[in-house]
């Protein structure tokens, strides 16, 4: 043979050899990314499934987030976990869909940053009254609003080490949520609540400032005086637009701890002492309760009575008040001041401070659960929808994955 023609026979054998291993890698690769396709469409369809299930069934027994009584200043739970037959979120007896109770999402917080949570059943046996064996899961509750402020720490760390007056003013913006688009005329209500020592006690004082947010979704909060010195400064921002709201809690620094864990469950407070934090034989002293209403007004429902408004290690580790009003729909949140001593020290009036404990948690920073649930390994699919909580809107957030 002709050394041309061997030539285009090798080239053409070559050719075709490359043109058939391009072909099946194609095909490969396409049926690959088929079932992978296929793969998270199963997922999906998982996912949806678990959330419309918890979303919209009680559980059972359908009350399961009612059964407590409070006993001498403690929780007893009437159930355990085996006893729940069904997980379920929604309000039971509720008319509407989509109505979760908020008892039920109460037991599902566990430990907080200010201490130990209420968490009543497992990830476990959650995971399997789902029947999700082979899938791992976690439940987040959120607003379908983001708040974030520009220079309000700071300034609220100045007021701790001044005297005379000082105006505090900053600058908010509000988002949605899914796309960060801004949220123009969201009405935003700005609370500062402070304590100054009177003799042997704090007061709480306020003072507050409103505003609307321009076409960015932006607004200037001004006139906001204090009258320093003062002990201890939180701020809180309560937000509003048509059919949706939220709230944010703002402190200098971490959230403190060291003073109280705070839990509501229908109307009862529930005070504990924080036993990781602090000195165990620094006792805490209850000054006083507020509860901050929706429409910015904040109400004293209680103050403390003498020696029995105590928190210490011993038998007074529990403190809990049957607080009339707390779990009316008007309520956007409690704030308790409590006589503790702070390990960083500040303040005037030495290291015993006039602390301001808000919740409660996570309500008081816009959500409602955190995070519930496993550790996401790999990859997983989210699905979500708004949800109502105590007349709230919400975005409940179910992400599920294969273990």
């Amino acid at each position: 043979m002709p050394v041309g023609s061997l030539y285009d026979h090798i080239m053409a054998i070559v050719i075709a050899g490359t043109i058939f291993v391009s072909s099946m890698t194609a095909v490969t690769t396409l049926n690959f990314n088929r079932l992978l396709y296929n793969d998270k469409q199963q997922l999906i369809q998982v996912a949806t499934n678990i959330m419309n299930s918890i979303l919209l069934y009680p559980g059972d027994p359908p009350n399961w987030g009612l059964n407590y009584i409070i006993d001498e200043e403690h929780i007893q739970v009437l159930l355990s976990e085996d006893e729940i037959r069904r997980f379920g979120l929604a309000l039971s007896e509720s008319s509407s869909f989509y109505a979760l109770d908020p008892n039920k999402i109460a037991w599902l917080v566990g430990d907080t940053p200010y201490g130990e949570g209420l968490e009543l059943i497992s990830y476990e046996r959650v995971r399997e009254l789902l029947e999700l064996q082979g899938y791992g899961f976690r439940i987040r509750i959120f607003s379908p609003l983001v708040v974030s402020v520009n220079g309000l720490e700071e300034k609220l760390n100045e007021t701790l080490n001044r005297s005379g007056t000082v105006n505090l003013s900053f600058s908010v913006t509000v988002k949605h949520y899914d796309d960060l688009s801004p949220v123009p005329n969201a009405k935003v209500i700005a609370t500062i609540l402070y304590s100054k020592k009177e003799g042997n006690t704090f007061l709480t004082y306020l003072t507050q400032s409103l505003n609307f947010t321009d076409k960015f979704g932006e607004c200037t909060i001004a006139d906001l005086t204090i009258d320093c010195p003062i002990s201890f400064i939180v701020a809180i921002l309560q937000v509003n637009i048509a059919n949706l709201s939220t709230v944010s809690t703002f402190y200098v620094g971490v959230p403190p701890g060291y003073a109280a864990g705070i839990n509501v469950l229908e109307e009862y407070l529930i005070l504990t002492h924080p036993k990781d934090i602090g000195n165990p034989n620094e006792a805490r002293f209850i000054q006083n309760i507020c509860l901050l209403k929706k429409s910015g007004e904040l109400v004293v429902v209680y103050n403390s009575t003498g020696s029995e408004d105590i928190l210490n290690w011993g038998s007074y580790d529990n403190w809990i008040r049957l607080v009339e009003g707390l779990s009316g729909r008007d309520v956007s949140l409690v704030i308790v001041t409590i006589s503790a001593l702070d390990p960083l020290g500040g303040g005037a009036g030495g290291r015993r401070r006039g602390v301001l404990v808000v919740g409660p948690y996570p309500v008081c920073f816009g959500s409602r659960v955190v995070s519930y649930g496993g550790v996401l390994h790999g990859s997983g699919v989210k699905v979500s929808r708004t949800v109502e909580i105590n007349g709230e809107i919400y975005v409940f957030e179910l992400t599920v994955w294969r273990e």
